[in-house]
């Protein structure tokens, strides 16, 4: 059955078949969470960076964050493809021009906008409850963590083949302490 359900970051209605039996994600979070919540058996394809949990690296590899190999993705079908925003922004625009069905993700920059990304795909792909609840145990765990009394100095080295600074692009934040 097709169904549209609204994404926020495309400002736009996506229609899939409901609930996807034939899904793509081309972006590892989403496809960890896939995993995660039950629904990583429909998984039919993943980018080149997807290795949680170990049954995701055995998966067909369909390109990376800015590329996909057209020729695989038209072989696999899939009923809906998970992006990202950021370095996919491109790829995301070219998948849609194609006509396929690709519902885009925020990229998380917070503890939140992660726990927010695991209920928008569960909701995606009728995984709902299955997402509700590991939300919930998440939100649990990090609520159990305690708030430490020194911020620890941490130093972090990225080698991306050039000049690189903390901030947004990286998952890095600078947070005064």
């Amino acid at each position: 059955m097709k169904k549209k359900i609204f994404n926020d970051v495309l400002d736009d209605f996506v229609e899939i078949e409901f609930p996807p039996k034939r899904i793509v994600s081309l972006d590892p979070a989403a496809t960890e969470t896939l995993f995660l919540i039950g629904a990583g058996g429909l998984v039919v394809g993943t980018d080149a960076f997807s290795y949680r949990p170990p049954e995701a690296k055995n998966l067909l590899k369909l390109g990376s964050y800015t590329h996909v190999k057209y020729e695989l993705l038209e072989k696999l079908k899939p009923e809906i493809i998970f992006t990202t925003q950021g370095a996919q922004k491109r790829l995301t625009s070219e998948l849609i021009d194609k006509g396929y069905p690709v519902y885009s993700l925020r990229v998380a920059t917070s503890i939140g906008e992660i726990l927010n990304n695991i209920l928008i795909v569960g909701n995606a792909v009728g995984y709902q409850l299955a997402s509700r609840q590991l939300h919930s145990e998440l939100l649990k765990i990090i609520n159990k963590i305690p708030t430490p009394q020194l911020r620890p100095s941490v130093y972090i080295e990225l080698d991306l083949g050039g000049p690189i600074s903390p901030g947004f692009p990286t998952h890095i934040s600078m947070g005064c302490g």
